[in-house]
């Protein structure tokens, strides 16, 4: 179940985040050769992929595990590097009680933005040591986090009809702004100048 897929710097390579039933995990698309390079299973992987401003690291949402995993990205091969504990407390079925979805980096490099899609919430975490720094209430279910460029994060919830908005502070921390209403279950989004794309 290829859910998602983000272009890794430099346009050689495309990471395809597999969430399905069964494996779960990441896989490199050569995309030259449209040929898969590198297959990494990874428990809980759901939806949620991004790359450092840098280049040098990418995260992705550990779904039902509660954890962001950090990779090294080096050469077009990615290596896990660490995993951030997003939560700690289980529910009776071990679906995860915040179970991280849709992730953006902010622009210094400093912060990981994280959909909690159990836990209602969009999750501030430091990226150097893991800590949750802020952690803001989202309408249910929140999905999809994206970064404009002129200093807005939008986090759309597909069970309800909101995108949550927020602005982006010089230090990379975030300041709420409102809901933006839109339809029902919003989920994908997409932005390019003043419009945000969302998908219902």
């Amino acid at each position: 179940l290829p859910l998602n897929i983000v272009a890794a710097p430099g346009g050689n390579n495309a990471v395809v985040v597999l969430s399905g039933w069964r494996e779960q995990g990441i896989q490199v698309v050569d995309l030259k050769t449209r040929q898969v390079t590198q297959t990494l299973l990874q428990d809980g992987a759901f939806y949620g992929a991004a790359f450092s401003p840098d280049g040098r690291t990418l995260y992705v949402s550990g779904g039902n595990t509660d954890s962001l995993f950090v990779y090294e990205w080096q050469n077009g091969v990615a290596k896990l590097a660490n995993k951030f504990q997003l939560a700690k407390a289980k529910t009776a079925d071990d679906t995860g009680t915040s179970y991280p979805a849709g992730v953006a980096v902010a622009a210094n490099g400093k912060f990981v933005y994280a959909a909690e899609n159990v836990g209602d919430h969009l999750a501030v975490v430091n990226a150097a040591n893991g800590e949750i720094v802020q952690r803001f209430p989202t309408d249910h279910y929140p999905y999809g986090v994206i970064l404009n460029g002129d200093g807005h994060l939008f986090v759309s919830a597909w069970g309800g009809t909101t995108i949550s908005e927020f602005r982006v502070l010089p230090d990379g921390t975030l300041a709420y702004v409102g809901r933006i209403e839109v339809g029902r279950h919003p989920s994908a989004l997409a932005v390019t100048g003043s419009h945000l794309y969302v998908a219902l």
